[in-house]
């Protein structure tokens, strides 16, 4: 129970075939990267998982029950979704942002737990300094920190990360995902996150998988990538370096 599944998935928008009978199951406890060039699908394909696009072919399965079968509402509360470019009101503090979180669970007004919720995440996400701060006054590390933590608020079993460390310098581009990979093993939860920066991925994702023209070519852990596989994904020559257990990639330009 709580497997995620992509059954002969296939999207066309505009008539443009963005992604083609993709078939993958997510499990519970890991974090899975999806990589690939700039129009692969990757972002479409976690748009769909998130039932945020309806209009596809196929299937997405959570446990044994169709996507298209469980209400958006209640599925807001299995799944959390960071999109590339948030829109949340700059006015709001760190402490209303992550209770903004709490929205899938709320009744009428928030509950006691679900305060206790917002304190538990403050603290954890090391936030507890900035509660009361407006998001405008924020840095950018300290802003995707905060966004991360109103995903985390609706208690998710499905994360999906869009390019979470964008934009974001190599400090809290670690710290950022440091915290990912903490909270999907100490909840035991399915994180499926796209990346651009396959070095980072390799850090700390645990499945991989490469896409491109809206097709899964390859998935697996660390031992599938090699440099004929990035350089069919990529169309750039890449050399891999396998360093003190450690897996470093290094692209080339065309001569």
């Amino acid at each position: 129970m709580g497997m995620l599944s992509a059954e002969s998935l296939s999207l066309n928008l505009k008539d443009k075939p963005i992604l083609q009978e993709l078939d993958f199951t997510f499990e519970r406890g890991k974090l899975y990267v999806i990589l690939g060039p700039n129009g692969a699908g990757k972002s479409s394909f976690l748009r769909v998982l998130g039932k945020l696009l309806d209009s596809y072919n196929g299937k997405v399965v959570y446990g044994n029950k169709d996507l298209r079968e469980i209400r958006l509402s209640e599925y807001a509360k299995l799944r959390a979704y960071l999109p590339q470019r948030d829109e949340s009101i700059p006015q709001l503090t760190v402490k209303e942002l992550i209770l903004f979180g709490r929205m899938p669970h709320l009744n009428f007004e928030p509950s006691k737990r679900d305060y206790q919720k917002v304190e538990e995440l403050l603290q954890s996400l090391n936030l507890k300094a900035y509660e009361n701060r407006p998001l405008r006054d924020l840095s950018g590390g300290e802003l995707q920190r905060a966004l991360l933590a109103r995903a985390l608020a609706q208690e998710p079993v499905i994360l999906l990360l869009d390019e979470p460390v964008n934009h974001l310098d190599p400090k809290n581009q670690l710290e950022i995902l440091r915290l990912v990979k903490k909270q999907t093993i100490e909840k035991n939860i399915i994180t499926i996150m796209v990346l651009h920066e396959i070095n980072l991925a390799l850090s700390f994702g645990d499945y991989f998988i490469f896409m491109k023209e809206g097709r899964i070519l390859a998935h697996g852990n660390k031992e599938i990538i090699t440099s004929e596989l990035l350089s069919k994904v990529y169309e750039l020559p890449a050399r891999v370096y396998h360093l003190n257990g450690k897996v470093l990639i290094q692209f080339k330009e065309h001569p």
